[in-house]
């Protein structure tokens, strides 16, 4: 048995936040209870979205098995209505979430370091859900990256996150992704194997508390080939389509300089046969 169906979402509604042009600091009119500047929490109305976003998810068919989110607080919060519901769903049985940092934010390139999300242990004390015991397949950067780069990564964390999730003893068949703009887009290009040559352009969806689908078409294919059987739906939201974005520049160097150290695309996390590589081409990504 193996992984089946994909669904992946994106963080509902989130406070603002801006880089300082003169200090290179990250800053927000709103305090984050990780107290990480640009660790951003939802507004009010992505709380309401998070609490559609979870009702929905106890609809969801075949119905999830395993959880994962961006270790961002917004993703975090955005996911808390879920688990409470599909805890009620499942008689009181708790539902972890596993915190994949290499599904985590994009950040363009910088002559600075970006702001990191809380370590485990503080997020845990957020969320209880939040997996203690989970290693990230990848940690990007903290000095960015480009749009080529968080394709690569992101491409590299799906393969080797459906390849361990093929050999768990539980042989899960749906997964939950609870992630962010540029990551969903992403992940629907490297999933289907798609990635454009213009990073910018419009194909995957990526609206605000909104949720894709993927099925798996291939089996004997290691990673599998998926298909997009659902884009962006926003269906179970009450004002529907909101925000939807990407940028393939988002780097803060001007255009005369820009260090080949931005070219990475995060660190890996050791595996048992040390075979992941770098190239991006993995699970269908063409980059």
């Amino acid at each position: 048995m193996v992984v089946k169906v994909i669904y992946i979402a994106r963080h509902g509604f989130r406070c603002s936040f801006t880089v300082n042009s003169q200090t290179k600091v990250y800053e927000s009119l709103t305090d984050s209870p990780t107290h990480i500047p640009g660790d951003v929490p939802l507004t009010s109305h992505g709380e309401h979205q998070a609490r559609e976003l979870g009702w929905h998810l106890t609809t969801l068919s075949p119905p999830i098995d395993v959880l994962y989110s961006s270790p961002y607080y917004r993703c975090l919060q955005t996911l808390s209505p879920g688990v409470h519901e599909l805890e009620k769903q499942r008689d009181g049985k708790k539902v972890e979430v596993r915190g994949e940092a290499g599904l985590g934010e994009w950040f363009g390139p910088a002559p600075f370091l970006h702001p990191q999300p809380a370590s485990p242990e503080t997020l845990n004390g957020l969320f209880p859900f939040y997996s203690l015991s989970y290693q990230p397949i990848c940690t990007p950067p903290m000095e960015g990256e480009t749009a080529e780069a968080v394709h690569i990564r992101v491409g590299q964390v799906w393969e080797q996150l459906i390849s361990d999730l093929d050999q768990e003893d539980s042989k899960p068949q749906a997964v939950f992704v609870c992630t962010h703009a540029a990551t969903m887009i992403a992940s629907g290009r490297v999933l289907t194997g798609t990635v454009p040559e213009d990073l910018e352009n419009d194909d995957f969806k990526a609206f605000t508390a909104c949720i894709s689908r993927f099925e798996r078409e291939d089996e004997e294919v290691k990673g599998g080939r998926w298909k997009c059987t659902l884009n962006g739906d926003c269906s179970f939201l009450a004002d529907g389509p909101e925000r939807g974005w990407f940028s393939a520049d988002e780097s803060f160097y001007n255009s005369t300089e820009r260090p080949g150290q931005c070219e990475k695309h995060g660190t890996m996390r050791p595996t048992a046969t040390d075979k992941i590589t770098h190239s991006g081409k993995g699970n269908g990504s063409k980059l």
